[in-house]
């Protein structure tokens, strides 16, 4: 069985199914990395964080446009179809890794597994053609929810090929937390009676131009009345940088910048905070489980049932520094928002 990963949020869905494979006897795993997600530092500490063993095969494309690197990943995929001969291939999400080694293993005929099938986010065009190849190419299809579930029945994919089992994500979620649990606790960075808001931001539309970041600095910077941490994943810190906008955030006392995390460590960190600000997908998910509220600065989820459990709430790409404000000031730390 092949599996084919690229990004630190297919790692961690997907690290509890790994190691199913992997201690199967009647099974032999294929494990690959695409480098879709080429940081090394966050790839190498991810693998010692989720025990997980040194991949089959690791495709190194660098920093690159999405297609040049489908291209080669599809080229360089096919090499390792061609070589391992795997019997089936599994697959997670809509990523471009993803897409890439669906599309290679449907060319060679190679069964393919979709894990997350089913998702639609009717707003969000790029991953929904992304999924819906993915599926196209697909052989057994594994939503995780009941919503994603009823849209592939709904779009008539045959149910005798739709297997409704749960979610890998969740399954690594409680797998690490015991381990989360016991790591330093956040609450050091809490002044007093504060709450802790903590900010995990890292997509195009929200750090991609001066003005979209500015604004989410401008309301990091106004919560005073917060203890703030701001994660800096290597796009945001790059993009502050070259905006001119990390002084700003240096200069408040309120604020405190860390680096990137380990898996566990980002688990205790939500697992402290009063509220999660995030652009991500897993963390919705991951927070909804741990009942820290989650502000998503989105327009659109796939995880719909996030929102519909009071969890969490979508106030759009890169919003006015004031409703992203009142929105984290309105939300009580540790209950469903209304």
């Amino acid at each position: 069985i092949a599996v084919f990963v690229g990004t630190r949020a297919e790692l961690i869905g997907m690290a509890s199914f790994l190691k199913e494979i992997d201690k199967n006897d009647e099974a032999e795993l294929i494990f690959a990395h695409t480098g879709q997600h080429f940081d090394p530092e966050m790839y190498e500490d991810l693998l010692i964080d989720l025990g997980l063993r040194e991949p089959d095969y690791s495709l190194s494309l660098g920093n690159m446009s999405y297609n040049k690197q489908i291209s080669a990943m599809i080229s360089q995929i096919d090499d390792i179809l061609e070589k391992a001969r795997p019997d089936f291939v599994f697959v997670q999400g809509n990523v471009i890794s993803s897409f890439s080694a669906a599309i290679a293993s449907s060319m060679r005929y190679v069964p393919v597994g979709h894990i997350e099938s089913g998702y639609r986010s009717l707003r969000d065009l790029h991953s929904d053609v992304r999924r819906k190849v993915i599926e196209m190419c697909s052989t057994l299809f594994f939503p995780v929810c009941n919503t994603a579930y009823l849209n592939l029945l709904e779009e008539c994919y045959d149910p005798d090929y739709v297997h409704y089992l749960g979610d890998p994500l969740i399954d690594s979620l409680l797998d690490y937390k015991p381990r989360a649990l016991k790591a330093s606790s956040f609450d050091a960075y809490r002044e007093g009676e504060k709450q802790l808001a903590a900010f995990a931001v890292r997509l195009p539309w929200n750090i991609g131009n001066p003005e979209a970041l500015g604004r989410i600095v401008e309301a990091a910077v106004s919560l005073d009345d917060y203890s703030v941490i701001v994660l800096l994943h290597p796009n945001t810190r790059n993009h502050l940088i070259k905006f001119g906008l990390m002084d700003k955030l240096e200069s408040c006392n309120h604020i405190h910048l860390i680096n990137p995390l380990p898996y566990t460590d980002f688990l205790r960190l939500m697992m402290d905070c009063d509220v999660l600000i995030t652009d991500s997908g897993g963390p919705q998910k991951e927070s909804a489980i741990l009942q820290t509220p989650c502000i998503t600065l989105s327009d659109s989820t796939y995880y719909i049932e996030t929102i519909e459990n009071g969890w969490n709430r979508l106030i759009g790409k890169s919003p006015d520094a004031r409703v992203l404000t009142d929105a984290i000031r309105s939300t009580t730390a540790g209950k469903k928002k209304e």
